[in-house]
Order: structure tokens, then sequence, then C-alpha cells
């Protein structure tokens, strides 16, 4: 359930945390759609920067934007990530979970892995350690 006041105070905090670097939270609207949603109902309308970046730098860009927004929630909120057949994950999605897992993040994140034999391996993140469960 999402309440009025931690949306305010999760656009409040993020807009104080990125400062002018607000500009780039349209990267963000692709894979969540529903951050222009909430953004459009404190009157905050951003489009796509028409400028086009180097594939390194969007990454590190986007990376550090969804770290934020995953630090902003976690200091509303607590909350846990779960994740499910990371070993199916591409490289950029793994940097991103290392940089989400080597945060200073109030997060909790359950990952599931498995490997050829069906086993199921459980790592879970929290403050940044890391237990290994079979």
């Amino acid at each position: 359930m999402v309440f009025s006041t931690d949306l305010y105070r999760f656009v409040s905090a993020l807009k104080a945390r990125l400062g002018p670097q607000m500009h780039n939270i349209p990267l963000l609207y692709e894979g969540a759609p529903e951050l222009r949603d909430i953004f459009a109902l404190f009157d905050i309308s951003m489009d796509a920067p028409q400028e086009s970046l180097a594939t390194k730098e969007a990454r590190v860009r986007f990376q550090t934007l969804v770290e934020t927004v995953f630090s902003v929630l976690s200091e509303i909120r607590m909350f846990a990530l779960f994740l499910d057949d990371i070993h199916e994950a591409d490289d950029s999605s793994m940097d991103l979970l290392n940089t989400l897992a080597n945060s200073r993040n109030h997060l909790v994140s359950h990952i599931l892995v498995r490997n050829n034999t069906e086993v199921v391996t459980t790592y879970m993140v929290s403050s940044s350690s890391l237990s290994h469960y079979s």
C-alpha cells in the first residue's frame, strides 16, 4: 500500500538527493513508467533528454539513478527485493545488482540462482553483507 505522505516524502527526498541530476530521471521511465505518473501528481514533468550518450556514460547514469531511488525508498519504508533466476541475467543487470549490493542502502534482497542440477542457491543481501543459503 502506498500512502500519499510516502509519495510526497519520496519525491521530495529524491529531488533533494539528485539536485541538478534530477533531469536524468527520464532514463528510468522505460523500466518504471509509474515514475512519470508519480511525478505528474506533484506537477513535475520531465521528457527524455534529446542528447545522445555514450553507452558507458548512460549505464553509469542509470545505475546511479537506480541506486539513488532504492536508497530514498529504503529511507522511507523498509522493503525487500526478491530476484529469481539471476543466472540468466546479462552483464549490465549483474553490474546493477553488484552496485545495489555494495551500496549503503537499508535494503534486504533475496537472490535465487539455479545451476545445471536444478539446485537452488539463495543469497540474502542486507546492508552490504552477503549470506549464502542452500
